[in-house]
């Protein structure tokens, strides 16, 4: 939230956020979302989209943050003025009448780690090893949204070397 402001991104001019796995780096502020959203009175509804257990993980989430006992958080939903949009792998749904598929990808050992095409032209690959979606979604997109941590793909993430490689195999993409 503070990544916002100081963007000077208005809340309110969010109606969907996508979350691809559970790591602290990915999702331990939304509490702080929700909370922000509730304290400066943002009308829209949220759409929150990830992996599932998504609503139960946030739930958890705002209790261990905020927890004083007296809260359970399980009218989230209301309170928030949020839906959750809990997606397995190859599931799909609508947006603004667009397709949003989600992907099984490789992240670390034992992490559910997802990673989104978007009307079948946009990918969302983040915190990820190349392993056979990835090399897939991006030979089947025109824009890959994707982040690479150090020169060498590791078993956590891709390297800028083979970024590079992928991008000169699919030079429309």
């Amino acid at each position: 939230v503070r990544q916002l402001d100081i963007s000077n991104i208005d809340l309110s001019s969010i109606d969907y956020l996508v979350i691809t796995h559970f790591h602290g780096d990915h999702f331990l502020d939304m509490p702080n979302m929700l909370l922000s959203r509730s304290f400066r009175k943002v009308p829209n509804k949220l759409s929150i989209i990830g992996p599932v257990g998504l609503r139960k993980k946030t739930i958890e989430l705002m209790r261990f943050t905020f927890g004083d006992g007296v809260k359970d958080y399980n009218d989230i939903d209301e309170k928030y003025n949020v839906t959750f949009i809990e997606m397995n792998p190859d599931a799909e749904v609508l947006i603004n009448e667009k397709s949003l598929k989600a992907y099984k990808l490789q992240h670390a050992n034992n992490v559910e780690e997802l990673g989104y095409v978007y009307d079948k032209k946009i990918a969302y690959l983040v915190d990820t090893t190349i392993c056979d979606n990835y090399n897939e979604i991006c030979k089947n997109t025109e824009y890959v949204i994707s982040y690479v941590t150090d020169l060498e793909t590791t078993t956590v993430h891709v390297g800028i070397n083979d970024y590079v490689k992928i991008a000169e195999k699919y030079p429309n993409n």
